[in-house]
């Protein structure tokens, strides 16, 4: 989650507007730029009517402004989209942007094969992978054993530098096999 608390973001929001704290304060219907001003430093609690005001003007949900959600939309399906999927609000404005312009209508079956082949969930699988070894070499120790289960049908137990090098080859050799399948259907569907 995105790391800024609400008087954080309410900042951010109003420089990336270039809009002054009296500005800001014009806008949520407050009479003095020191309110805004301890909103920012966290110093005073904002009043649900400017809350509001502020969402609306951003183009934010209340919940983006109070910390409570790192999603900026106030787009139910949207919301409902990065909830059920995972995907980040970039990716679902950056797919609805392409339905609604009826780009790459003709890469669906491309893409339902890329998403469904096995190959993506062998990558997925290794990128996983990469990134626990990664943690156990980030804590200092490269020697530590990395016990990963079954995984694949195959036990891995490697040190943290071993399994680095070891999935990440692998993930190039499944990224590899992923896009002999997608070029493969595309094919098919030509």
């Amino acid at each position: 989650m995105e790391k800024r608390t609400w008087g954080a973001r309410i900042e951010h929001l109003r420089e990336s507007r270039s809009i002054t704290q009296i500005e800001l304060a014009r806008i949520a219907g407050v009479s003095k730029r020191e309110t805004v001003a301890q909103w920012e430093a966290e110093q005073r609690q904002i009043k649900s009517n400017p809350l509001c005001k502020l969402a609306d003007f951003f183009g934010v949900s209340t919940d983006y402004l109070l910390g409570r959600t790192k999603d900026k939309t106030t787009n139910p399906t949207a919301k409902a989209a990065i909830e059920y999927t995972g995907l980040s609000e970039s990716a679902i404005e950056t797919l609805a942007a392409w339905f609604a312009n009826n780009e790459w209508l003709g890469a669906i079956p491309i893409f339902s094969q890329l998403i469904t082949c096995e190959s993506i969930n062998k990558l997925l699988g290794n990128f996983e992978l990469i990134s626990v070894a990664r943690e156990v070499a980030a804590n200092g120790d490269t020697q530590q054993i990395v016990k990963l289960g079954d995984f694949g049908k195959i036990e891995y137990e490697l040190t943290g530098k071993a399994a680095i090098d070891y999935f990440a080859k692998e993930a190039v050799d499944s990224f590899r096999d992923m896009m002999k399948e997608i070029t493969k259907a595309g094919d098919e569907h030509a």
